[in-house]
């Protein structure tokens, strides 16, 4: 098992998101595990979290294995057709 950073699931750098996706769970679960040891380790999780920022490679794409959405919404169609409007005019009256 290798651990990349995640280029479509991430907050800051996406390591809790390679990481859940690596090991096959929810990327929240890991990222409030970070916390919770960041409280109880008095800071040593976050330096562990900057150190693996920085060290383990960016992953392009999503792996294959966890079919992730992006975050914004991409619609691939229109909600509706605007082929046949018209152009209508606005009378605009200054009163």
């Amino acid at each position: 098992m290798r651990f990349y950073r995640s280029m479509d699931d991430r907050m800051l750098f996406g390591v809790c998101g390679g990481i859940g996706a690596a090991l096959g769970i929810n990327s929240m679960i890991i990222r409030m595990a970070f916390v919770l040891l960041a409280l109880l380790s008095r800071g040593l999780a976050i330096m562990i979290y900057f150190l693996m920022a920085r060290l383990l490679p960016m992953r392009r794409d999503n792996g294959g294995g966890n079919e992730r959405k992006p975050r914004g919404y991409t619609p691939e169609a229109p909600p509706f057709d605007i082929s046949g409007a018209k152009d209508v005019e606005i009378d605009k009256r200054e009163e």
